[in-house]
């Protein structure tokens, strides 16, 4: 694993416009959470620069990861198993269940309503809401903090739909943050 996250430093550090979100990451301090986070943006980063292969290989270890009870350290295991249930055309039933296991975690009943009711609201769309597209049309630059989550977000609700969107809506969307973001890298090219 060290090599491969070595590799993210060789393939994204220096090289805009991924380099403005890795310059402040230092691996060699980073903790098991950190780590995933790290994987998890590089693999998002290797997809729209159209290097599916890499990006594989980034979300190979993180959807190996089992959920613990720590929704901090899932969220970055969560977002890689989108990027792949979207690559795999969201055919791969296994990891979608392995995204619903999470909601019957918690011993207290109470507890697992309140994170299903959650689930609900997000395939409902209801956080997409809450977010601003993550850019504008006339925008040269791509802030993938904000990209990366939204665009997640979108996997999530199409892949779980229960939203007033239709999966063309979705696809729609989706194709125009993968457009901008395909024009931008290619003006650093």
């Amino acid at each position: 694993m060290e090599d491969l996250l070595n590799g993210i430093s060789t393939e994204f550090l220096h090289r805009m416009p991924f380099g403005e979100l890795f310059k402040d990451w230092n691996i060699s301090k980073a903790g098991a959470e950190e780590r995933l986070e790290y994987l998890m943006y590089a693999a998002y980063c290797a997809y729209f620069d159209k290097k599916d292969a890499t990006a594989k290989q980034f979300l190979s270890i993180l959807t190996k990861e089992e959920f613990e009870g720590n929704y901090d350290k899932w969220t970055w295991t969560e977002g890689a198993i989108l990027l792949q249930i979207h690559l795999d055309n969201y055919a791969n039933h296994r990891l979608k269940e392995k995204l619903k296991t999470t909601l019957d975690y918690a011993e207290s009943e109470a507890v697992r309503k309140i994170c299903r009711k959650a689930f609900q609201r997000r395939a409902k769309g209801f956080l997409l809401n809450k977010r601003e597209f993550p850019f504008q049309e006339e925008d040269k630059r791509v802030d993938f903090l904000k990209v990366i989550p939204y665009f997640s977000e979108l996997i999530f609700i199409r892949t779980f739909n229960e939203s007033d969107l239709t999966d063309e809506q979705l696809s729609l969307k989706m194709s125009l943050i993968e457009d901008k973001i395909t024009q931008v890298i290619s003006s650093y090219k």
